[in-house]
């Protein structure tokens, strides 16, 4: 075979396997506008539950009853879609709900033990950045702030 015959028998080949291989698609990755909120304590975990926790994206806030694995929210105009406590840390994800996010926003959480005592408070300024989890070419487009 000579070196044309090559360059096309490769050709043709690499336009067989391209006909083969599956147009190029997102993955289904997934992200949230909103903030993550990580608030060390060191009080006894058996103190925390019958607590209370009290979360503000500004002035728009919620309360919540702690318990051992999950919380009760009583005030819902900040919706909190996931809190829970791991290694010594309140954890809790803030999404905007729709709201506008800007860099700035205040947030503060103040965790308060079964006898009302604050074991821990905190207020952030939150920064947000753009992520493309599944590249830039597909969405979704979020805007998320990470406050430790």
């Amino acid at each position: 075979m000579g070196p044309i015959n090559r360059i096309t028998a490769a050709a043709a080949a690499l336009a067989l396997l391209d006909a083969c291989l599956p147009a190029f698609s997102c993955d289904n990755a997934a992200c949230i506008d909103g903030a993550e909120i990580v608030l060390p304590y060191t009080a006894p975990m058996a103190s925390l539950e019958g607590g209370r926790v009290h979360v503000c994206r500004g002035d728009v806030c919620s309360d919540a009853v702690t318990g051992a694995v999950t919380f009760q929210f009583s005030v819902n105009d900040l919706e909190i879609t996931s809190a829970f406590f791991q290694d010594s840390t309140l954890r809790m994800t803030v999404p905007s709900a729709g709201k506008p996010l800007g860099d700035g926003d205040v947030y503060t959480v103040e965790l308060r033990d079964n006898a009302g005592t604050v074991v821990a408070s905190k207020q952030w300024v939150a920064v947000y950045q753009d992520l493309d989890p599944n590249g830039e070419d597909c969405g979704p487009h979020c805007r998320f702030a990470h406050l430790e």
